[in-house]
């Protein structure tokens, strides 16, 4: 029996899997960024700190511990925001293609599909898993996956 929303769960998987792949693309992009940058840009290349491990012994540059295909992870954030700009304007794009396609009726706004906005929320939330899998390779705590703020009065 098909759920509410008339989806059966072989196309929830399909949707799921398209998802999987647009993180594993992100990812990919990501580690493209970080390659391009560490061979055009010296200011990225000493976010890192030098490759003995020197920054962290002598307390200069940030102290964060190195993965060896993401970098240091001051250069791990700056290659997020370097991957948003795209994919946001991206996922905006997609969006609104949907918009003007699916303007005319009631009906076609609430019940039809567009290939523009399955795209669209492909990549919103493959975009919301890999920022969820930078923070935590960044170790940053739960609050910043919900965006509420640890505040010690709470």
């Amino acid at each position: 029996m098909a759920p509410a929303s008339g989806l059966d769960l072989v196309e929830v998987g399909a949707h799921g899997r398209m998802v999987l792949y647009f993180v594993f693309g992100l990812l990919s992009f990501h580690v493209i960024v970080h390659n391009i940058s560490l061979r055009i840009s010296a200011s990225y290349r000493e976010m890192g700190g030098d490759s003995n491990g020197e920054s962290q012994k002598n307390g200069k540059g940030t102290g964060d511990k190195k993965l060896a295909m993401l970098g240091s992870l001051l250069q791990i954030l700056n290659c997020q925001d370097v991957v948003v700009l795209p994919v946001a304007t991206s996922i905006c794009v997609f969006y609104l293609e949907a918009c003007f396609r699916l303007w005319k009726t009631v009906d076609s706004r609430w019940f039809q599909q567009d290939t523009s906005f399955n795209y669209g929320a492909y990549l919103h939330c493959a975009f919301a898993v890999y920022e969820m899998i930078i923070y935590q390779i960044c170790g940053k705590n739960v609050f910043i996956h919900t965006h509420i703020y640890h505040c010690d009065n709470f």
